[in-house]
Formats: C-alpha cells, sequence, structure tokens
C-alpha cells in the first residue's frame, strides 16, 4: 500500500508488488530545475544514489 497526502485529500493506493523500500537521504535530492522537469508540476526533483538516479514525482490532485 502506498499512501499519498496532500493538502486536500489523503489517499491510499494498493499495489501488487513493491521492487524495494529505500529510505533517500536529504543529502542526495537535488532539485529539478533541467528543462526536461520544467514541463510538468509532478517532477519535483532527481534523487542521486550509487548507480542510479531516481525522480522524485510529486502527487497533486
Amino acid at each position: 500500500m502506498i499512501v499519498v497526502i496532500t493538502e486536500d485529500l489523503s489517499v491510499a493506493l494498493i499495489v501488487d508488488d513493491a521492487k524495494e523500500i529505500i529510505d533517500i537521504p536529504s543529502k542526495s535530492i537535488k532539485q529539478g530545475n533541467m528543462l526536461a522537469y520544467r514541463q510538468t508540476p509532478y517532477f519535483i526533483g532527481v534523487a542521486s544514489l550509487p548507480e542510479r538516479l531516481i525522480t522524485l514525482v510529486e502527487p497533486r490532485v
């Protein structure tokens, strides 16, 4: 289950499978200031971890 909490709504999404659950240190998060991320308000940043990048998405209702 993934819980999404916004200012207006709280929602739980039931998922069949999760590849992994990880804690991302705040120092690994870079704000989305690249051109591709400016085109939509949903992408809020990128987490730079060893051997991979993870796009951070902000759910909006």
